[in-house]
């Protein structure tokens, strides 16, 4: 387990560092490039995966996430 993310687990929650992960993947990913037709992008750090799919009606996320309580995952999807 990365031992610099289980801290913002511990302060914030799991659904709540999950919740910022998709934000930030969507600000980074989905809005700069102007991607607004349909994409999806895979990121994988030492202990979580988020894994983001667009297209012009929605955009999901789906982050699975090792933490000190085994593996955890969380999916959000929101309409554009």
């Amino acid at each position: 387990m990365d031992s610099d993310i289980q801290p913002q687990i511990d302060r914030l929650g799991f659904d709540a560092w999950a919740e910022n992960l998709f934000v930030n993947a969507i600000e980074n990913f989905v809005i700069p490039s102007g991607r607004l037709g349909s994409g999806n992008t895979l990121i994988e750090h030492n202990d979580y995966t988020v894994r983001v799919e667009w297209d012009s009606a929605r955009i999901g996320c789906s982050i699975m996430c090792h933490t000190k309580d085994g593996w955890k995952s969380h999916e959000k999807e929101i309409k554009r």
